[in-house]
């Protein structure tokens, strides 16, 4: 989180993939001021714009792609949130030269007291983090 920091950058924009059962596909998300400010669909370079995505797959899961992104920051903080909680195995891959995470999985570890629920697995791909005038 260190190197990451150390670029001091709040107005970016990174592309993120939510592995899933149903997965959402790549989503690119801008960031201004350290805040979510945009989210399209698909590579920075190639986005589909919310309406297209809206058409394609429906209000329900657009919404549930549009509420899933999440900030640089705050996935150093979904990382570290699952390593102070027991139950769980985390696994993150950094970026080597830049430091924000790459790829994030979550998952809870199985005891004696049932089954795992597949839905509870968490896996985060991120990449092509570009800065953006803003």
């Amino acid at each position: 989180e260190k190197r990451w920091s150390s670029y001091n950058l709040t107005n970016y924009a990174v592309e993120q993939q939510w592995i899933e059962e149903a997965g959402l596909g790549i989503i690119s998300t801008f960031i201004v001021g350290g805040k979510i400010s945009n989210v399209d669909f698909g590579s920075i370079e190639e986005t589909s714009s919310g309406e297209k995505y809206l058409q394609n797959y429906g209000k329900k899961r657009y919404e549930e792609a549009k509420n899933k992104v999440i900030t640089i920051h705050e996935a150093f903080q979904l990382i570290e949130e699952y390593q102070e909680k027991s139950g769980y195995r985390v696994e993150a891959e950094y970026h080597p030269r830049f430091g924000y995470p790459t790829l994030i999985e979550i998952a809870p570890i199985q005891d004696e007291s049932g089954p795992i629920i597949a839905d509870s697995d968490i896996k985060i791909i991120m990449n092509n983090v570009m800065q953006i005038d803003y």
